[in-house]
């Protein structure tokens, strides 16, 4: 399961919802994509705050990179077993 994209306004960042939401998504993609056993998204190398947070759910960098549109981008994976 591909995670495209995932924003907060800044008027509600650093109140905790982006760790919630991400918390909670294993489960929710569990019971409507059983068949799925992956979660992947990928994160811009600058974005120190967001790479933090994918890691403390729980988001592996195996360190795969591309070149995107505004530079180096990392691949995170989630196992959903």
């Amino acid at each position: 399961m591909l995670l495209k994209s995932l924003s907060l306004d800044m008027r509600h960042q650093k109140k905790g919802l982006a760790f919630k939401a991400l918390k909670v998504l294993p489960d929710m993609i569990k019971l409507s994509h059983p068949d799925k056993d992956e979660i992947i998204l990928t994160v811009h190398h600058s974005n120190v705050p967001a790479i933090n947070l994918y890691k403390k759910i729980g988001f592996i960098d195996k360190g795969y990179r591309f070149n995107g549109e505004e530079g180096e981008e990392f691949i995170f994976h989630f196992a959903l077993d």
